[in-house]
């Protein structure tokens, strides 16, 4: 009967060892499937990220040529300052033949100060 109870847990024993085996490797397995999914996922940010920063980067020296090309554009354009006009243009007084034209002569020496009373006294 010793015998026999020595085989039984001798049986036991393997097949506790045997599962054992049988956990720690598909553990192995798992964990090595694990690192290969979490490489190529890390693997494919990084590669998202590069496009992205090559994009990035890209667009930055095109604003910086649209910029360095603006500006010299600028400098070699001139330019001119215009001043704006609060009253209409005077005519000439003499056209390109050099024929009087009889513009360009004022009508009469009327102050600033004149108008805005004169204007004044009409509302009033």
């Amino acid at each position: 009967m010793e015998s026999r109870l020595d085989e039984m847990v001798e049986s036991k024993i393997k097949e506790k060892y045997t599962a054992d085996d049988i956990v720690r490797c598909v553990q192995l397995k798992v964990e090595s499937r694990m690192d290969e999914i979490v490489g190529v996922k890390i693997k494919e940010k990084y590669a998202a990220d590069d496009i992205l920063l090559r994009k990035i980067l890209d667009d930055t020296k095109l604003v910086k040529n649209q910029v360095l090309s603006s500006s010299s554009s600028n400098k070699k354009r001139a330019v001119s300052c215009v001043e704006s006009r609060a009253t209409k243009p005077q005519k000439k007084p003499y056209r390109a033949d050099g024929i009087p034209t009889g513009g360009g002569e004022p009508e009469a020496e009327v102050s600033l100060s004149d108008e805005v009373s004169e204007a004044k006294s009409e509302h009033t």
